[in-house]
């Protein structure tokens, strides 16, 4: 399967959408993801592999007891060699109707796995202006040794830098087009494979004193001292329990800065608006 612009399946119409039922609402959503999170617990529990809640979702969890009320996605994170784990274990161990997805199922360029609910279809427009379709899932980080937040850095731009090439360059000042198309023609040859293939080679260490999301979305932001994610402890999440960093309070600080304050509503958003259930009314 091709990874620059190859979806998993055939992509679904505009046609097709409108025949579809919506999820209406963030609850109903963050339903959707707790059932597959609960599945993805239990299959660690039973496995022996030791997972942490991760952004939003450790701080929806300490600062909420749960979901922060409008989100609409769950992230986890293992070690490297619990994660090579999991690419193996969670084809034969997921039950209907969940299905495990990797980068060469979806329009990503890093290296994470998200677990699908094929009940569901998310349908995700890319600035590429193609549209790819999926179910609604969660996503399931791996985390690398680090000597320094550099290699982040360096990660960070890279991939800011490839985001020029889908970019319109249009509405800028006459400065800024000209920058967008250099790097645009700079980056036009460059396919997701080798972008992923030089990160994986040049810039995941080892060894180090410090524990790095090596994909994570802003992978400087989250390198941090290797005792803030310690030995997972379980917290309340909802109606049940999952696992989360040793020191939570370090940890969300390290990431977000003042976590404990809620940001203005004007920056509260969700994306329901392209979530649907693929049983037709």
């Amino acid at each position: 399967m091709e990874l620059d612009g190859s979806p998993m399946k055939k992509e679904t119409s505009n046609k097709d959408v409108e025949k579809l039922r919506p999820i209406k609402s963030v609850k109903e959503l963050q339903g959707v993801l707790l059932g597959i999170a609960k599945v993805f617990h239990q299959i660690c529990v039973e496995e022996n592999i030791p997972y942490y809640m991760v952004g939003g979702t450790m701080l929806g969890s300490i600062r909420h007891g749960g979901f922060i009320p409008w989100d609409d996605d769950m992230d986890f994170a293992v070690s490297r060699k619990d994660f090579e784990r999991l690419l193996k274990i969670l084809p034969e161990r997921l039950p209907a109707p969940y299905r495990m997805l990797t980068r060469k199922d979806t329009a990503s360029v890093t290296g994470f796995l998200k677990i699908s609910d094929e009940r569901t279809l998310h349908v995700y427009r890319w600035t590429d202006g193609q549209e790819r379709d999926y179910g609604v899932d969660i996503d399931i980080f791996q985390l690398d040794p680090a000597t320094s937040k550099t290699r982040g850095r360096i990660k960070d731009f890279i991939l800011k830098m490839r985001g020029y090439r889908v970019l319109s360059a249009r509405n800028r000042s006459l400065s800024k087009k000209i920058l967008a198309y250099l790097i645009k023609t700079a980056f036009f040859f460059v396919s997701r494979d080798m972008i992923y293939n030089f990160i994986e080679r040049h810039l995941v260490e080892k060894k180090g004193d410090l524990i790095a999301n090596t994909y994570g979305g802003t992978a400087k932001a989250e390198t941090m001292p290797r005792e803030y994610m310690g030995e997972p402890r379980l917290y309340k999440f909802e109606d049940t329990q999952f696992y989360g960093v040793a020191m939570p309070e370090e940890y969300l600080t390290s990431l977000y800065g003042d976590w404990k304050t809620l940001p203005p509503e004007d920056k509260r958003h969700d994306h329901i608006v392209s979530m649907y259930w693929r049983d037709e009314e």
